[in-house]
């Protein structure tokens, strides 16, 4: 009896195997998963709320972009895998008024201090690729003030609604885990303030745990009430956007980042142990082009 029923069990199992290479495999998916359409526009994110904060700004009245930046400052929340608010991004964006695409160099600039010659000296062959000495003037704000200004039809604080919510707390996904147990150990012997976002309770939270992240939510709550005391002082949506940049930038964000890797030292992958390169003066970033 049992040679009988798994004799009986391989036909089925192959006709499904003959079924699968007859068929291409948009016949195949027909009925089960559908391509997504829409009128009125779609959004594309690495991670499904990030996608989501884009498409409630196309709802809300965004265009374009005004929904990437949204999610841009979304997925510096959640993708710490791969972008944070501290890093750069490089932007293209096509402006139909136009008829051509732009690019916004979002990269960061080098601190003045971080020279050929101060590697050398401190025994460096390579620049690392971690650690402070290589950090420079974090530029995705810049960016995306700049192409909101130019580009977009919203406010900072329209477009950082989501980023907030996100910040107050999203649930833990299975690469966001991988990572932090990945780093697990440099948390805990080299970056204690890490450590306290990424280990609450002094472990790495499981898949669907809830993460926050206070002090990012409140630096986006700073930046939106640099906008609206700018527009209370009779600014136009312009010069708000200006004082969202220059509140980041030559204010008092910009100093606690500097007193942060001035009082702080990390090690690096080339065997370096050293302090952050920044410094701050109300003139410390060049706007990107």
């Amino acid at each position: 009896m049992r040679t009988k029923i798994r004799r009986t069990a391989i036909i089925p199992l192959v006709t499904v195997l003959l079924f699968y290479l007859a068929y291409p495999a948009n016949v195949l998916l027909s009925g089960t998963n559908e391509e997504v359409r829409g009128l009125r526009g779609a959004v594309a994110a690495r991670h499904y709320l990030v996608a989501d904060v884009g498409m409630e700004i196309l709802k809300k009245g965004g265009n374009a972009t005004d929904a990437g930046v949204a999610m841009v400052l979304a997925a510096s929340v959640v993708e710490f895998v791969a972008f944070g608010f501290g890093g750069e991004v490089p932007t293209l964006i096509y402006s139909p008024a136009e008829k051509r695409v732009v690019a916004i160099n979002g990269n960061m600039r080098a601190p003045r201090a971080a020279t050929i010659e101060w590697f050398k000296k401190h025994g460096y062959q390579l620049i690392p690729g971690d650690g402070f000495t290589p950090a420079g003037v974090c530029a995705v704000l810049a960016a995306m003030v700049l192409a909101l200004d130019r580009y977009g039809t919203l406010s900072f604080a329209q477009v950082t609604e989501g980023a907030i919510r996100l910040a107050e707390g999203f649930p833990v996904y299975e690469l966001w885990r991988s990572s932090a147990l990945r780093n697990e150990k440099r948390f805990r012997e080299e970056w204690p303030s890490s450590a306290r976002l990424f280990l609450p309770g002094g472990r790495v939270p499981e898949i669907g745990e809830v993460t926050r992240n206070p002090e990012l939510a409140d630096t986006f709550r700073r930046l939106v009430e640099a906008e609206q005391k700018a527009l209370k002082e009779g600014k136009d949506r312009h010069g708000a956007l200006q004082a969202v940049h220059d509140f980041f930038y030559k204010g008092p964000i910009a100093k606690q980042i500097v007193q942060f890797v001035k009082e702080f030292k990390v090690k690096d992958r080339e065997g370096g142990y050293n302090h952050g390169l920044l410094s701050w003066t109300t003139s410390m970033i060049t706007k990107p082009e």
